[in-house]
């Protein structure tokens, strides 16, 4: 029997303000434990804003659980200054300091963590503060929907700040010219990922499938929403609740599709090409976790064995299984590179 492909649910601003407007009864009846994840590396530049930004929120049940990634800067002391001043709000992991790289640094953080809830944050972003309302109202509808053993995963848009926070595109979504509603489908998500992990929210139930995060992973966020998707729900806020800092140190810009073919981009071209080959370990890798809950998926499996066929087999099966990456330019440099 076929896998029936879950949906990505669209929930606009005023349909979640309508929520916050009787937020204060909602927040009577409970509140959601969630634990906010930070991996830090070498980010004294831009901690401050960040760790401000959270305790700013509207939302007040919340601890964060930071993991320094082997720092050589400051980062360390300001966490630890933070920590000294808010110790019931900040937690720094026992398990700090070797490098272990983004991915794998989350990964730790989310084996450890035993919240209901768990949001990712990024060290040199900004959070509006209502993200974490909103979200976790949005969240607490999905799982009064279908219930706490469904996987669900919160995302929203992002709005591109350069390193002063001056507004470069209100909506990273329409600077990178991606529509997280039109790319739902897993034929798309297996090769072009549309989540970015500094604005997850994510549920036990869905923690529990994720981890630990393979290192065949491109990146945690990616593996995060292709496990979402399979195996439970997207909730996708169209809204902008994260100022996404551009700077050279980001460890994945955002860009839009004409900087590939400027200021000598070419050299990114070659990166994209590695990640679509990293796809391939990657869908490997996920067939694997799905085949531990008992689901095997017809498109999962057939692009796992792309890569063992031929030029021109490997054209066939990927017109075949609908493999798409979002956008026309990106679909013609995927279709030839893959």
């Amino acid at each position: 029997m076929p896998i029936q492909y879950k949906t990505v649910t669209s929930w606009p601003l005023q349909e979640m303000t309508a929520v916050s407007a009787n937020s204060s009864q909602w927040m009577a009846d409970r509140y959601a434990r969630v634990e906010i994840l930070l991996s830090t590396y070498n980010g004294e530049d831009y901690l401050p804003s960040l760790l401000d930004s959270i305790l700013d929120q509207t939302y007040p049940c919340w601890k964060m659980t930071i993991r320094d990634d082997g720092s050589t800067d400051s980062s360390l002391d300001i966490i630890r200054r933070y920590q000294d001043q808010w110790p019931e709000r900040f937690f720094i992991m026992a398990l700090s300091g070797e490098h272990l790289g983004p991915t794998r640094s989350f990964s730790v953080l989310m084996e450890h963590s035993d919240a209901d809830i768990l949001a990712i944050c990024d060290q040199d972003d900004v959070w509006h503060k209502e993200k974490l309302s909103i979200q976790v109202m949005a969240m607490e509808c999905a799982l009064r929907r279908w219930g706490t053993a469904t996987p669900v995963l919160v995302h929203s848009d992002l709005r591109v700040c350069d390193t002063d926070m001056n507004e470069i595109s209100r909506s990273m979504w329409k600077f990178q010219n991606i529509d997280p509603q039109r790319m739902k489908q897993i034929q798309c998500l297996l090769i072009h990922n549309f989540v970015s992990g500094c604005t997850m929210v994510v549920n036990r139930s869905l923690l529990k499938r994720v981890c630990p995060i393979p290192p065949e992973a491109v990146i945690y966020d990616w593996w995060v929403a292709l496990i979402a998707l399979i195996t439970g729900h997207i909730i996708t806020i169209e809204t902008p609740l994260v100022n996404y800092r551009q700077h050279r140190q980001n460890a994945v810009g955002a860009r839009n599709w004409k900087s590939y073919f400027a200021n000598r981009s070419f050299k990114r071209l070659l990166g994209w090409y590695q990640v679509l080959k990293n796809t391939a370990p990657q869908a490997v890798a996920l067939k694997g976790r799905l085949q531990s809950f008992g689901v095997n998926h017809e498109v999962v499996s057939g692009f796992c064995g792309m890569q063992a066929k031929g030029f021109l087999a490997r054209k066939r099966l990927y017109r075949r299984l609908g493999v798409f990456k979002y956008g026309r330019v990106r679909q013609i440099i995927s279709y030839l590179f893959m």
